[in-house]
């Protein structure tokens, strides 16, 4: 009989083993899904933000551009009524003998320092985004390397319409190939950013 209980015994330890290694090797595997579930989160989470600060560059980018080429417009048609003539309601205001004195006017306008305040703003809050964007998911790097190519030529055309120079001609001609090649790599940015791909919790909240 003491052999028996004895083997009871052990057999008793063995099977507490048994089940503690289970307990533990379920618990393992449960931790390391969690885990694997946090990083999956995160990484959804790193992705959507990224997506977020391109679609707000591209919304900051197009707003400006938009408002530099209005600029640009209004700078390229006074200083040419002021050499050709031909002034008209929009051109008017700013009406003078001398081309400098017609784009003095223009410049100290309340119109032209709306415009330069508004790119300005514009750029600030794009310069700012751009520091974050310097690791892009897989599927965003298509759209960081057209922002990349795309980020200085929008400078160059937004300082066309806040700090104009050159002569009639070069100015615009300058703003004419600015004008063509932003517009066209803004336009392929805005095909290049992928949708977002949010997390069960944000799909559900």
């Amino acid at each position: 009989m003491a052999v028996v209980a004895l083997l009871g015994a052990r057999y008793a330890v063995a099977s507490h083993n048994q089940q503690v290694a289970h307990e533990e090797a379920v618990a393992r595997k449960e931790a390391a899904k969690k885990r694997s579930q946090e990083e999956q989160a995160k990484a959804i989470r790193v992705h959507d933000e990224y997506v977020s600060n391109l679609n707000k560059v591209y919304g900051y980018m197009m707003g400006g551009a938009v408002t530099s080429e209005t600029a640009c417009n209004l700078t390229s048609g006074v200083w040419h009524d002021a050499i050709f003539g031909g002034w008209d309601d929009e051109t008017s205001p700013y009406q003078a003998s001398d081309f400098n004195d017609a784009l003095k006017k223009l410049y100290e306008s309340e119109k032209y320092q709306g415009y330069v305040s508004s790119i300005e703003d514009s750029n600030d809050k794009i310069d700012d985004i751009m520091r974050e964007l310097t690791d892009p998911p897989s599927d965003c790097e298509s759209a960081y390397d057209t922002l990349q190519d795309l980020y200085p030529e929008y400078q160059s055309f937004a300082s066309l319409a806040t700090d104009p120079s050159g002569s009639y001609t070069t100015y615009t001609q300058k703003f004419e190939e600015a004008d063509s090649t932003v517009s066209s790599k803004i336009q392929l940015l805005s095909t290049q950013i992928p949708d977002a791909i949010k997390s069960d919790d944000s799909s559900s909240s």
